[in-house]
């Protein structure tokens, strides 16, 4: 199970290396229900947190228990997934002043806690390497190590047996993990005084274990749990059958009551683990499992009347008194299972409400209402369940990406906007009609774009008239096409048009149609250059192209008096053939 914040952190690093303790965090999720909507109240409480995690760096990159105590490898692996679980990127929480010094880059160079020359405890290996998966860095690969195949290489390929002598009188357990005996915080009761911390005994575990401590002949509940979350977040082929050994292993090692035990199997009931076990089976997939629904009935039925949960194998716990140490990992469970905590109620409080009884004003969280021992740990504890995130925890973006996709998004923005002001143009006659339009450019006219087309739609490619399309305002184009610029600029460009099959235009045709006053249009459609009328407007535009504008043309007086002079000289001419001698042209 966790350490308890009841001793100095000092103390604390002493049972996290003696006892096979559930020192692990969360990384990529899998099946689990993460991400999940939480309230505003609970966003703020969220918020104050995230701005203490952030206050109380160290300037090498990494956390003590408390603001001012000396880094430690095991509470800035916490602080960084807590942080993860909030949207920070750990690789981003960098040291104050520092561009390169992060909680990343500390535990990197710290690596795993190791003690008296021995191997690492297997609960090292999971809760970097989870710590890892939050960061979006790559777990077989971080600071010189393999911390996929370091796990792996323990994972026990056979079944493991109980002993014939689970539990001697008394109540004592056996140490049945190859580890020193539980010390200090998180110590199992041995009085056996309660059905929560008596020992019963233990079954057969199938093969997929993970012992606590290289080597070791028996399996570590916490150990074999938080596998489940490192090797599920690490992601690969290699993991799916490691996980779903792992998986099976802990449905085995469940209680008859439904709860998990914290190290043992047989061991008393630890809430913590058994918050954990349920994550854990959600992550490898088997959260519809009976085991899981039997866990939540138990955690339904001892919440207490503070709206949290006790740990259940303290032996100084006040009866009734919840803590932020286990409260926050059943609420994980919740979240897991898709249950929103608003909707489990005691005393008038959800859990989330009597963890915000817990919080201070600058925003650490305090471990219970009569105690308050590692607040930085125990804040970065309560950052998940704040978050609505069950484990494994996702790796957010880095913040240059999100930087990134703030600039592109905008800038996509500002593209649309443009486009959709281009289109901004009044239009007059029904959808897909011919008929004209003011602009601050001059007017357009032309043939509508085809069934059910607005009127000054621009065209569509290869549409030929049949979809969304018709003529658009020309004057938008003006810088990229050649034309004649009118008196105050303007230029006057074509845009083709046409008859279409349905009532549009077909580019490259020439067509006629007529608005929604019934005025004749035809021709190619041009924009009137502005300030320009008649003749002047005449030549202003391309060559050979009339302007398409209704019922605004001038009468032709030019053409008619052209006319009439073709046909003043045809009558001359007959004229003077009259008065030609017959004999000149005999």
């Amino acid at each position: 199970m966790r350490l308890r914040p009841r001793f100095a952190v000092v103390a604390v690093l002493l049972a996290l290396l003696a006892a096979p303790l559930d020192l692990v965090g969360p990384p990529a999720a899998v099946d689990a229900a993460t991400g999940a909507a939480t309230s505003g109240r609970d966003s703020a409480r969220l918020d104050r947190i995230v701005r203490f995690l952030q206050d109380t760096q160290n300037d090498d990159g990494g956390y003590g228990g408390m603001p001012g105590a000396a880094s430690d490898p095991l509470i800035s692996a916490w602080v960084g997934i807590g942080l993860a679980a909030a949207g920070i990127n750990p690789q981003d929480q960098k040291a104050p002043g520092s561009r390169t010094r992060s909680v990343a880059t500390y535990l990197e160079a710290q690596g795993p806690i190791t003690s008296g020359g021995r191997p690492p405890v297997t609960t090292e290996f999971e809760r970097i390497g989870m710590f890892v998966n939050a960061a979006g860095m790559d777990p077989r690969s971080f600071g010189g190590r393999d911390y996929v195949r370091s796990l792996l290489e323990r994972q026990s390929p056979s079944a493991w047996e109980p002993p014939a002598a689970a539990a001697p009188a008394g109540g004592a357990a056996p140490d049945l993990s190859a580890a020193a005996p539980p010390v200090g915080p998180g110590s199992l009761p041995t009085d056996g005084s309660s059905s929560s911390t008596a020992r019963v005994p233990a079954s057969t575990v199938p093969a997929g274990w993970f012992p606590h401590v290289q080597g070791g002949t028996a399996p570590g509940v916490n150990d074999t749990i938080f596998a489940i979350f490192f090797l599920a977040g690490a992601g690969g082929t290699d993991t799916k059958e490691p996980i779903a050994r792992a998986a099976r292993a802990v449905e085995a090692m469940q209680r008859p009551d439904g709860t998990w035990p914290a190290v043992r199997p047989g061991d008393g009931t630890s809430v913590d683990m058994t918050g954990a076990a349920i994550q854990a089976l959600c992550a490898a997939r088997r959260c519809g499992t009976v085991a899981v629904r039997r866990a939540m009935t138990w955690l339904k039925a001892h919440q207490q009347p503070d709206g949290g949960w006790q740990a259940g194998d303290l032996a100084d716990e006040r009866p009734g008194e919840s803590n932020a140490g286990t409260t926050p990992w059943v609420v994980q469970a919740l979240w897991a299972t898709g249950t929103d905590p608003a909707t489990w109620r005691r005393g008038g409080r959800d859990p989330l409400a009597f963890l915000g009884t817990l919080q201070r004003r600058e925003g650490s969280i305090r471990w219970r209402e009569s105690r308050d021992l590692n607040p930085t740990w125990m804040t970065a504890y309560a950052a998940p369940a704040f978050a609505g995130q069950a484990w494994p925890v996702p790796a957010p973006p880095r913040r240059a990406e999100v930087r990134r996709e703030a600039r592109a998004a905008a800038a996509k923005e500002a593209r649309e906007e443009r486009v959709a002001s281009r289109r901004r143009v009044p239009q007059s006659g029904e959808r897909g009609d011919a008929g004209d339009a003011s602009t601050d450019g001059g007017v357009v006219s032309g043939g509508g774009g085809g069934r059910g087309a607005d009127l000054f739609s621009r065209p569509q490619p290869q549409s030929r008239g049949a979809t969304t399309g018709g003529v658009r305002d020309t004057e938008r184009d003006q810088e990229r096409r050649d034309g004649t610029r009118g008196r105050d600029g303007a230029t006057g460009t074509a845009a083709a048009s046409g008859p279409g099959d349905d009532g549009g235009v077909q580019n490259g045709e020439r067509g006629s149609a007529e608005d929604a006053g019934g005025t004749s249009i035809s021709g190619d459609v041009v924009q009137e250059p502005r300030g320009t009328q008649g003749t002047q407007r005449e030549r202003a535009i391309a060559p050979g192209l009339r302007s398409a504008r209704a019922g605004d043309a001038a009468p032709p007086w030019a053409m008619i008096g052209l006319g009439g002079l073709a046909v003043a000289v045809f009558l001359a001419g007959i004229g003077l053939e009259r008065r030609i001698p017959r004999d000149v042209l005999s």
